[in-house]
């Protein structure tokens, strides 16, 4: 998941110096190979990580925000580059992509996904 989020705020802020279309469409994907992993990994830790008592509010909270994300950042990215260019835009939503990667990178819970979940399942913890 860290090496999917800095890869894609890195290869964001190349696209947003507007290489040529090749290699614009090589950052895209590998972009999109990082990336492909991710739902099924967030799946698996919601389904083996969260209590069964809460599993039900978990995915449901995981899921509004899933799909709440584009459409905002839609509202947010649309307008910008409107107003400010490609440029200014890919960089604006890049970088902080990328610092909340290195942020990321230092969080504990992160690491401790490659550890087996304390219960499984259906049992109680």
């Amino acid at each position: 998941m860290l090496t999917a989020t800095l890869t894609f705020g890195v290869a964001a802020i190349g696209i947003a110096f507007l290489p040529p279309l090749p290699l614009i469409l090589v950052l895209c994907g590998v972009t999109g190979l990082v990336y492909g992993p991710i739902q099924p990994i967030y799946n698996y830790v919601m389904q083996t990580r969260a209590p069964q008592q809460l599993r039900g509010r978990v995915v449901g909270v995981m899921t509004g925000l899933t799909f709440s994300a584009g459409p905002l950042g839609l509202l947010v990215a649309g307008p910008l580059a409107d107003a400010a260019g490609l440029k200014v835009t890919f960089l604006t939503l890049a970088v902080p992509i990328v610092l909340v990667g290195l942020v990321a990178c230092g969080l504990p819970s992160l690491r401790e996904l490659d550890r087996a979940p304390e219960f499984a399942g259906d049992q109680e913890p």
